[in-house]
């Protein structure tokens, strides 16, 4: 029977047979009880059903007498394996917009994953796997929270601190151990795997960033989305499209939104609403995005200003400074070499 689990990029589940091996345990049996094949996973760009790639974690938890393998496994990976998306995060120039890449761009490498940055300005992201919610998938679930940890700490230089975690399921007598490998309070509780951290963190420049090479990569990220194979555009997807096209034209607001999709003002904020975001949340992220840009490609900010549809710069210089922490000229001062 066909497997129509979403499909997760292969690397991690290559590594972990690696990590076996020099364990001492035979991953083959493994991965054959799980239903994956070498072969499968063979290449940078493969994607292997998520339940099995789940399934083979939970194997191998079990087989090395481990209960946090995922965890300390994640807490080693570096984000370049993982390919584009991991240089689209690298490359942001800090911690916000990476993060913003990665629920932007996720797609290119798993579609088993939804994504929330929603409270990023409170220092949160949240997270939950698609596929049989029936199936044991905790490993996947403290490997990711552990894996991600790990970039933000690589990208920054620093050894972040979380305020806390929430995990989807009862870590049972091991609890006191994932705390302590994430160095947190850890809550068991609803469907989502969230982080916590200082909300100040998400302004912390990156060691990695590269703005003449980030637009390359996304630019390359689009077109690799666009190969994959459809899927309905969301409505938020929608509104920021509308939003792109009318910025500078005075079109960027909601009841003209709202009459080029043929619905009222309000039908279009309980539909944004059900989506977990609002107008305003779109608009001002699309902003933020669109300002670091233009400033990182030389551009003045009182054009900057106009482009995005401030009325004045000033209200741009107080909005970035909201984003960043920065005035624009500070940032570009910090985030573009001379």
């Amino acid at each position: 029977m066909e497997d129509l689990s979403p499909l997760h990029g292969a690397v991690w589940a290559r590594q972990l047979a690696e990590e076996l091996a020099r364990r001492g345990v035979a991953a083959a049996p493994l991965m054959s009880r799980a239903g994956l094949g070498r072969a499968a996973m063979a290449g940078d760009s493969a994607r292997v059903p998520f339940n099995r790639m789940a399934a083979f974690f939970e194997a191998a938890a079990e087989a090395t007498g481990d209960a946090c393998l995922g965890l300390r496994f994640g807490l080693t990976r570096d984000a370049r394996d993982a390919g584009l998306i991991g240089y689209v995060g690298l490359s942001a120039p800090d911690l916000r917009g990476a993060l913003k890449g990665l629920a932007r761009f996720h797609r290119v490498f798993s579609d088993a994953v939804e994504i929330d940055i929603s409270r990023l300005s409170e220092g949160e992201m949240a997270w939950a796997f698609r596929g049989d919610p029936g199936r044991p998938r905790r490993q996947m679930q403290e490997f990711s929270a552990g894996n991600i940890l790990a970039f933000l700490r690589r990208a920054t230089g620093r050894r972040l601190a979380l305020r806390g975690v929430t995990l989807p399921h009862a870590a049972g007598a091991e609890t006191e151990e994932v705390a302590r490998l994430l160095g947190c309070p850890v809550v068991q509780e609803g469907a989502w795997v969230r982080l916590s951290l200082a909300p100040e963190d998400m302004h912390l420049p990156l060691l990695t960033a590269d703005l003449r090479l980030l637009p390359i990569l996304q630019t390359h990220a689009q077109e690799v989305l666009a190969r994959l194979a459809p899927r309905r555009e969301s409505l938020a997807e929608r509104v920021t499209r509308l939003l792109l096209d009318g910025l500078s034209q005075g079109g960027a607001r909601q009841e003209v939104v709202a009459a080029e999709l043929g619905m009222s003002p309000r039908s279009l904020s309980r539909r944004l609403a059900s989506e977990g975001t609002s107008f305003a949340r779109l608009l001002d992220d699309l902003r933020c995005d669109l300002a670091q840009a233009h400033l990182a490609g030389g551009m003045e900010v009182t054009q900057v200003a106009f482009l995005l549809g401030y009325a004045e710069p000033s209200s741009l210089a107080h909005a970035f400074r909201r984003w960043t922490g920065k005035s624009p000229s500070e940032w570009r001062r910090a985030a573009v070499p001379a």
